[in-house]
């Protein structure tokens, strides 16, 4: 698409003895015999301004010139509309509609409160997917925080009970933590620094009131992977994200720095410890 400055350059280029002015030009007008220089002209941001003193037509001198009449006004630049990828919806502990946060296809992400507006000012935010959170809670379900609703959405399809928050950490809402009295929560960061640390500000939040909060780092999962990553390699299934949550260590804020980590009596009384090796055996143990 032409610019308008450069409409402005051919609009100058054809026409004839231009001299420049104090706010543009003048010239021989194209649409009539013109001896003496009788159009002046200008353009500004929004268009090419000009006319003849003798009184032809803005169409005339266009049509003159060759020139189309769009040419002479800036055109304003048309942006596809965000092709929307998928629809999550909030709903409050009875299945509410609360409001709805919406994924593009540019991996771009907004929120629409139920009744339609963009104005998230005065709503009560939520858990995704609080009635089934809820619901897991009461059954003594692990609750799985994940990233995002899509993560979530996946988790529930083979029957996993994960919920995530609008905006991440980012939007924390003082009010999520009642929600997770007496939970047994699993934290898990996508991979990448942004994740994990967003992810230790939920768990400091979570610990405060949840029955217990662990801390998973999925492996094999590529730079900035997620649990939907995690689960479309071959071989992982449900039996094997199992025992990595079995395996999964209680959430301190020391648990990614080399530190001492903190284990429950159980855990202990299980633990495989290995034998002493004697390096100068008998005298010296190792």
């Amino acid at each position: 698409m032409e610019t308008l400055n450069e409409n402005w350059g051919l609009f100058c280029s054809k026409l004839e003895k231009v001299k420049p002015t104090s706010n543009g030009i003048e010239a021989l007008c194209p649409a009539h015999d013109d001896k003496s220089p009788s159009l002046t002209a200008s353009f500004t941001k929004d268009k090419i301004l000009f006319k003849c003193q003798a009184g032809c037509s803005f169409e005339s001198v266009v049509s003159a010139l060759g020139m189309e009449e769009n040419q002479f006004f800036a055109q304003e630049e048309k942006i596809p509309p965000k092709k929307i990828e998928d629809v999550y919806r909030y709903e409050d502990k009875d299945g509410g509609h609360v409001f709805n946060v919406i994924r593009y296809s540019d991996k771009t992400f907004s929120q629409q409160r139920a009744d339609g507006r963009w104005s998230m000012d005065g709503v009560t935010r939520v858990p995704y997917r609080l009635p089934q959170m809820l619901a897991g809670i009461k059954e003594g379900k692990d609750i799985l925080i994940l990233e995002g609703e899509k993560d979530c959405d996946n988790a529930a399809k083979i029957g996993l009970v994960a919920t995530t928050f609008a905006g991440g950490a980012g939007k924390w809402s003082e009010q999520y933590p009642k929600l997770f009295q007496e939970a047994k929560v699993i934290c898990l960061p996508d991979n990448d620094e942004v994740g994990r640390n967003g992810m230790h500000f939920i768990a400091s939040e979570l610990v405060k009131v949840a029955k217990s909060v662990r801390w998973l780092e999925l492996p094999d999962l590529p730079d900035k992977g997620d649990f939907s990553d995690w689960i479309e390699i071959e071989g992982n299934e449900i039996k094997k994200f199992e025992r990595l949550i079995d395996q999964s260590k209680l959430w301190n804020k020391e648990i990614n720095k080399d530190s001492l980590v903190v284990l429950t009596l159980e855990e202990l009384l299980n633990k495989e410890i290995p034998p002493r090796q004697n390096l100068l055996s008998p005298w010296l143990p190792s």
